[in-house]
């Protein structure tokens, strides 16, 4: 319900924060960060493994929310506008 009400009224205690561009783009690369989340933390923790360093979780949910949210940027970049702009024309 407090998610709708952010929706459907632009004037909320929330507003500013939501309107920072760092947000905003972790809103349109969301879709991408739940698709390759699982990639980017396997990837890590196997490159942890092969180096054999245990890091501790915190470190493994930084890494991979950076790791997914750049992976993400990196897609919808350079591979998802491609087909957005063949939809378009």
């Amino acid at each position: 319900m407090f998610i709708g009400a952010c929706v459907y009224r632009e004037d909320h205690g929330l507003a500013p924060l939501l309107r920072l561009r760092v947000v905003a783009h972790v809103g349109a690369v969301s879709y991408g960060v739940c698709l390759l989340h699982m990639l980017v933390k396997n990837t890590i923790l196997s490159l942890a493994n092969a180096v054999q360093f245990e890091l501790p979780v915190v470190g493994v949910f930084g890494l991979t929310l950076t790791g997914s949210i750049n992976a993400a940027s990196l897609s919808c970049r350079y591979f998802e506008s491609v087909f957005l702009r063949m939809k378009r024309s």
